[in-house]
């Protein structure tokens, strides 16, 4: 099957894959659909990359649609070795919660072992949104991304905390082979990462508390993505974040 016949292929799969589920996505944290990329293997005379083919389906699939374009671009021009793992909230985007909400949904999650392992680091505050995204299983050398909906949709900078609780990880080079980080626009080719700075990096224990702000913001629709550098192990997270003003 010729290079162009294979790309046209996973177009065609993920259109109709994703024409059918949206309709049954929710802003129910714990019930949104997550939906896969299928990845292709190359050709052995091909001149692409697996990573290049994957840019291809996204931009020719979201781009029309502004969906995922920005964040698969992103991926494949910084870290072209990860290729797109779990994908939710494209058409429904997560919603954050309020102080009240949060309590009450990790008093009916407790099965969710991470997640209550995130809750332990995190800061119950009347002021505060949340953002949940429960026990999430991401398979080495890929990323996961949610799409959420910021607290409000105004011109003040957001203050914000990620708590990151995992199986133990690897650190390479200093830096943690499971991260998480929040990205603006990401409908479009300028989708920015936002600056962070680490406050725990514990990777015996699977903890990583990262902190950051906000500014600029052109959309009220972000996303937390989080990616596992690791060469062989798949992993299992959750992730608290904390916004306020």
């Amino acid at each position: 099957m010729s290079k162009k016949s294979i790309v046209l292929f996973i177009i065609m799969f993920i259109f109709f894959q994703h024409s059918f589920s949206y309709g049954n996505q929710s802003l129910n944290t714990f019930q949104i659909n997550v939906n896969d990329v299928p990845v292709v293997n190359n050709e052995k005379d091909s001149n692409l990359s697996d990573g290049a083919i994957t840019a291809i389906v996204l931009g020719s699939t979201f781009a029309g649609l502004g969906i995922l374009s920005g964040i698969g671009y992103y991926f494949y021009k910084n870290l072209k070795n990860l290729t797109c793992g779990l994908v939710c909230g494209q058409k429904c985007p997560y919603q954050t919660i309020d102080c009240k909400a949060f309590l009450e949904i990790l008093a009916s999650k407790k099965k969710y072992t991470y997640l209550m392992k995130a809750s332990e680091k995190s800061v119950v505050n009347s002021d505060y949104y949340y953002l949940i995204i429960p026990d999430t299983e991401i398979k080495q050398k890929t990323f996961n991304t949610v799409f959420f909906e910021l607290p409000k949709n105004n011109d003040e900078n957001i203050n914000f905390r990620i708590i990151q609780a995992s199986k133990p990880y690897e650190i390479n080079k200093k830096l943690p082979t499971l991260d998480s980080d929040i990205f603006l626009d990401p409908q479009n080719n300028n989708v920015k990462k936002v600056p962070t700075y680490t406050k725990e990096l514990d990777s015996k224990d699977g903890y990583l508390i990262k902190s950051g702000t906000i500014q600029n913001r052109q959309s009220n629709i972000a996303t937390i993505t989080t990616q596992n550098l690791s060469d062989e192990n798949a992993q299992t997270y959750a992730v608290i974040v904390e916004f306020w003003y």
